[in-house]
Order: structure tokens, then C-alpha cells, then sequence
């Protein structure tokens, strides 16, 4: 019980998202602790992710345009239905990095690779429960 929109694609059959912040988590090494670190920072992140739509025309999911021209689209996602059980995903700034195909029990699905962006800070994504 899903609904994810891609830019202003609202039709796709998508199986699965797969989302990975990629966090560079590096110690901070002192010699003045017990251990030989005083904790860890994140340093960095590289957010990505997937999803995986069956195949439509070009005229109506122009992912191919979208990966050649590194198009920046919207994703939404709200999983779930019920107030008090819902999460919902934005991310203002989103690019295909990665085009393949895939088949899901016969049928012709894309594998996109995402990129999440910077839109105005810190913000390549936002993940908000209800």
C-alpha cells in the first residue's frame, strides 16, 4: 500500500525502492582515550537508491532523456494508508545515474539507479512518520 510519484509520473508499477545514505563514518582517533578514539563523526554522505518500474513509452517515463541529460525530478513516496502507520519519503532532487533493464516474471521492468541532490541545504531527502 504505496504510492510513489517520479517527477510528475504517477502511473508506475513499481516493486521495490531501495535507498542507501552512504555514510563516510570515520573515528576520531586521540590517544588521550582509553580506547585510542573519542568517538566517531559522519564526514560525508553520497545518498543513492533504486527503483524498479516496469517499462512504459518513452513519451510517458523519459527516463532514458532523463539519465543522457542528468534531468533533476521530484520523488514522493507514501507507504501505507492509515493515519498513525504511514511514512512518507520526499525528495526534491532526484537523477537517474544508472539504466538498465530487469524481468519480473515475464515482464520488461527498468533498473534505475537514483541519485539523491541538494536542493537548498542538507536536504536530499526527507523521511517523515505519521
Amino acid at each position: 500500500l504505496a504510492t510513489l510519484v517520479f517527477g510528475s509520473n504517477t502511473s508506475l508499477i513499481d516493486q521495490q525502492f531501495k535507498f542507501d545514505m552512504a555514510n563516510r563514518v570515520v573515528p576520531r582517533m586521540s590517544v588521550n582515550h582509553a580506547n585510542g578514539y573519542s568517538g566517531v563523526r559522519i564526514t560525508g554522505r553520497d545518498p543513492k537508491g533504486g527503483i524498479n518500474p516496469e517499462t512504459e513509452l518513452v513519451a510517458t517515463s523519459p527516463f532514458w532523456v532523463d539519465a543522457e541529460s542528468s534531468a533533476l525530478r521530484s520523488f514522493e513516496m507514501t507507504i501505507g494508508v492509515t493515519p498513525g502507520n504511514q511514512v512518507f519519503i520526499n525528495a526534491p532532487k532526484v537523477q537517474v545515474n544508472a539504466m538498465g533493464y530487469g524481468d519480473r516474471d515475464g515482464l520488461r521492468t527498468y533498473d534505475l539507479g537514483l541519485a539523491f541532490r541538494r536542493n537548498l541545504g542538507n536536504d536530499e531527502i526527507e523521511i517523515a512518520f505519521n
